[in-house]
């Protein structure tokens, strides 16, 4: 039968959702090896990698807010979020500071002086890359067990996402937020929360240290978590007309669409930390 409505037909939509699956599976398939070694290397390389992912998160954020273009706030937003995180590793804690404080006056100068009309845009992308990253950084040197920390960490993230995706799919129902991300469900969120509480319960029965059912549900919490983040980045693109942050990875977009969830649950872990002065696995 001849299809002439202009619409996409249902086979259409099934092999282009076959293909976007797979894109996503042999692009997890390159990316993830490199940086699980790199994540448990830690050290210099792995504050190299986080500096590329700076830069591209905040590349992305910029010629998002300010629809497809490279401003020089953008790009002073790019050197100054991964610069922070080399400054970070390889600079003393005292010259860190100075370093800090040198970035945010020249950043905070060069804004006020701009005409340019996201400028405040730009900056806020600079403040989230420049902080999740840096988050991530200090998580994996924390004692007792840095490295364990992240891996649940972004253990608890990509449970939440591949349950999320496949439970959404397959159960649909109900629009989690219709009007910011069409294709969220609550189905889908309900299966990323007990994805990421399953995931709890392993890491807990492996550490022997933490109750079971408190790091299920402190699991389940940032899963939650993990999804405003994906709501957060959605909106913002919504807000500018963009779907995806880039096509740098293929069938997953950007480096935004990718780890937005880890950069919500990344920055809030290490608030965490910080203020409770224990490793959240420990509790």
């Amino acid at each position: 039968m001849e299809h002439n409505s202009g619409q996409p037909s249902p086979l259409d939509n099934i092999i282009g959702l076959r293909r976007n699956l797979f894109l996503r599976i042999v692009s997890s398939l390159v990316i993830l090896p490199p940086v699980a070694a790199l994540l448990l290397l830690g050290g210099s390389m792995f504050a190299l990698l986080v500096a590329v992912i700076a830069a591209c998160i905040a590349w992305e954020w910029s010629t998002l807010v300010s629809r497809g273009g490279m401003t020089l706030i953008g790009s002073l937003s790019v050197t100054g979020c991964a610069g922070l995180v080399l400054c970070y590793t390889f600079l003393p804690t005292e010259m860190l500071s100075i370093a800090i404080l040198l970035s945010v006056t020249i950043l905070a100068g060069a804004t006020m002086l701009s005409r340019e009309r996201d400028a405040l845009w730009v900056v806020g992308g600079c403040i989230i890359s420049a902080t999740s990253c840096l988050s991530i950084l200090w998580l994996r040197e924390s004692e007792p067990d840095g490295l364990f920390l992240v891996t649940w960490l972004i253990s608890i993230v990509i449970a939440t996402d591949v349950s999320a995706y496949v439970t959404g799919r397959a159960i649909g129902g109900p629009r989690l937020a219709p009007r910011i991300s069409p294709n969220k469900t609550w189905a889908g969120l309900l299966g990323g929360i007990v994805a990421s509480a399953v995931v709890g319960v392993i890491f807990a029965v492996y550490t022997e240290t933490t109750g079971v059912v408190a790091l299920a549900m402190l699991s389940a919490v940032f899963a939650c978590v993990a999804q405003c983040g994906d709501l957060f980045v959605s909106v913002v693109k919504r807000k500018f007309g963009v779907k995806d942050s880039s096509r740098l990875i293929p069938g997953h977009g950007g480096v935004l669409d990718r780890l937005d969830g880890h950069i919500a649950v990344q920055t809030l872990a290490a608030l965490g930390v910080m203020i409770s002065e224990r490793n959240l696995i420990m509790w």
